[in-house]
């Protein structure tokens, strides 16, 4: 009985140590499969040639949640009228379990006439295992491309693939976007990771800026009586580890004095800032910081100005209900860095999945950076304040 994709979908049993997407995508790749036998054809080709491995017969079923003896591999191929089978395992972001592979093998031993193990990861970082082929998401994303298949679900499924960081490569990429925190403890082997990160982010932002010149759409949202000042880092591009644009530095040449300025863009290190990632999976991230100068420590949240503050910020962010988080820095620690109390953040990763190019990524960005300033820049409260801290 045929199954529609909906049912599919919603019939996946959640299973402990499992991630949700793998489940989505297995169940919405399993089915294409099963639905548009072309492409199935296809695919089956393709993986005829890599494994070197004569299929023949591509007359077959996709199955998933299959149990093999207590172990339960994302999908099996099974060919009709013969007594073998192509077991897949699937992983977004997350490793292989110890020994899994060995233990779809040792089944397959017993139970299959012929057999093969194909393992599907997000990046090749994750082929592990010594499986017969190992792909990774965006070569399913390729081959989709290749097939040239107009179905509007096959594309669809192309589309999330995409949507979720799965897809092509990006500038910055999504992988090497998650594992930024794990290079860092490892130690070891990363210093063209980390490089690599910081130049790409860098060379976004450098993009980003050019448009202060062309586009009044930054300027309308800094009162008349501010520039929009983009500061001299101080000898370090990542200075506080944080690479952005600083808007409202200073209201006077030379002065070293702001009563509240605004930092948008991306919190590489937060040691200095004394805060920790949304999620260190994920990597760092995007965040729109209110600051104040050392001098205004112990003054700013004494303001009626900046509780009132706090609270129309803290709305604004909910309402939005697009993964943005108000941070307030002041209620989560015992010993906060009172200069950066304010923060409105996401993962970086999740701002960003879906790019694939440079312009791409500049415009995400840009896109994020604007609503968030908009934000602040259209609450009386922040500009109230600003002026009540000016003579201090």
């Amino acid at each position: 009985m045929a199954t529609g994709l909906f049912e599919a979908l919603r019939r996946y049993s959640p299973r402990e140590n499992r991630d949700p997407l793998e489940n989505f995508i297995t169940e919405g790749f399993a089915w294409i499969l099963n639905k548009y036998h072309v492409f199935g054809k296809f695919f089956l080709q393709d993986l005829e040639e890599k494994l070197n491995w004569s299929i023949g017969n591509y007359d077959c079923e996709w199955r998933t949640q299959e149990n093999l003896d207590g172990k339960f591999p994302d999908m099996v191929c099974h060919f009709n009228g013969e007594n073998k089978a192509i077991i897949f395992e699937h992983k977004t972001w997350r490793r292989l379990d110890e020994n899994q592979l060995a233990n779809y093998k040792d089944y397959a031993k017993e139970n299959f006439d012929d057999y093969r193990i194909v393992l599907i990861t997000a990046t090749q970082q994750q082929h592990e295992q010594d499986p017969d082929l190992a792909l990774c998401w965006s070569d399913i994303y390729d081959l989709i491309e290749k097939s040239n298949n107009s179905e509007l679900l096959v594309k669809d499924f192309q589309q999330l693939l995409k949507s979720v960081g799965l897809g092509p490569p990006a500038p910055i990429s999504h992988s090497l976007t998650r594992y930024y925190y794990e290079a860092i403890d490892l130690k070891k082997n990363i210093n063209n990771l980390i490089t690599d990160f910081k130049k790409n982010i860098k060379n976004l932002i450098e993009r980003v800026k050019g448009r202060e010149e062309q586009d009044e759409e930054w300027k309308k949202m800094i009162k008349k009586d501010y520039d929009l000042s983009i500061p001299i880092q101080r000898g370090k591009d990542d200075y506080y580890g944080r690479i952005g644009i600083q808007l409202l530095a200073w209201d006077e040449p030379n002065s070293d004095h702001s009563p509240g300025d605004i930092f948008v863009g991306v919190l590489l290190d937060g040691e200095d800032h004394k805060t920790e990632p949304i999620d260190r999976v994920k990597g760092p991230d995007f965040c729109l910081i209110i600051s104040f100068p050392y001098s205004l420590r112990d003054f700013y949240n004494k303001k009626e100005e900046y509780k009132k503050l706090v609270e129309e910020l803290s709305k604004k962010v909910a309402q939005l209900n697009d993964g943005w988080e108000f941070y307030n820095h002041l209620d989560d620690h015992n010993e906060p860095n009172k200069q950066n109390p304010i923060h409105i953040r996401k993962p970086m990763l999740d701002v960003f999945l879906g790019t694939e190019s440079c312009e791409d990524q500049e415009e995400r960005f840009y896109e994020a950076a604007s609503e968030l300033i908009k934000l602040v820049a259209e609450e009386d409260s922040f500009w109230a304040l600003r002026e009540s801290l000016k003579n201090i």
